[in-house]
């Protein structure tokens, strides 16, 4: 007969076991962000045209050493990145974003069995927009939302929702 107090016991030592072997994994994912500072840093401009009201809403992304972020058009099941602009009366922009460097692929990556489009570093996107011609451009204020994740090289990955 098996006494309740052993199996008890049994299932504490493998509870413990079981978080000694994963305490590695959360401590390197909590050193991929710290200080409670974004993640990533983001900026974004706009390089209007001269004479015209069309040109292009730049977004830079300056991922930290590293680290990497992945490319708008990464395979399941890693997360891609996804820019939005926040909608304005002061122009119109396209939806697609593209980037001004191509990412590293690595067509099967041995940590998630999967091709991997990676960038980093500095990598900025882009996407055209129509300035209204109402608008003042020095007062054009862009208001662009990044969501995505960022993984350190080690394969440790936190999420990024709705960075402005």
């Amino acid at each position: 007969m098996i006494r309740s107090d052993s199996i008890t016991r049994e299932l504490l030592y493998l509870f413990l076991a079981a978080a000694v072997a994963i305490m590695p994994a959360v401590t390197m994912a909590a050193q991929v962000v710290q200080n409670d500072e974004p993640p990533v840093k983001l900026s974004a401009r706009y390089h209007i045209e001269s004479g015209t009201n069309r040109g292009f809403l730049i977004v830079k992304v300056d991922v930290p050493a590293g680290n990497h972020i992945y490319s708008l058009n990464q395979p399941e099941p890693l997360i891609p990145t996804q820019l939005s602009v926040k909608t304005s009366d002061q122009f119109n922009a396209e939806k697609k974003f593209k980037a001004d460097k191509k990412p590293k692929v690595v067509e099967k990556d041995p940590l998630f069995n999967a091709r991997l489009e990676k960038h980093a570093g500095t990598v900025q996107f882009y996407v055209p927009v129509t300035v209204t011609t109402q608008s003042d451009l020095k007062q054009l204020q862009p208001r662009v939302q990044f969501s995505g994740q960022m993984c350190s090289d080690q394969g440790y990955c936190v999420p990024i929702n709705n960075l402005e």
